[in-house]
């Protein structure tokens, strides 16, 4: 995250498993993503919910291509919970 490029939200997900899973997608295709507040929801579970869960970020210039990505994924009705983009 050097290129001084705004990151912004392009998912989130109560799933650290899921989350890494779409990670590893996004950067397989050349999206820079990144995974915001593991260490705090691991350490936090409990309040999870509260925060918004793992969130996945990415460049700027790439978040329409996460979001193309992403569809099937949110088609799922997986466990996103409250909020979820």
């Amino acid at each position: 995250m050097s290129t001084g490029e705004e990151y912004v939200l392009a998912y989130q997900t109560y799933s650290l498993s899921r989350a890494e899973v779409i990670i590893a997608m996004l950067q397989a295709y050349g999206i820079d993503a990144q995974l915001q507040d593991r260490h705090f929801n691991n350490t936090n579970g409990h309040i999870a919910f509260a925060t918004g869960g793992y969130k996945i970020i990415v460049p700027q210039s790439g978040l329409r291509d996460a979001q193309e990505l992403l569809k099937p994924f949110q088609d799922e009705g997986d466990d996103t919970g409250p909020g979820s983009v």
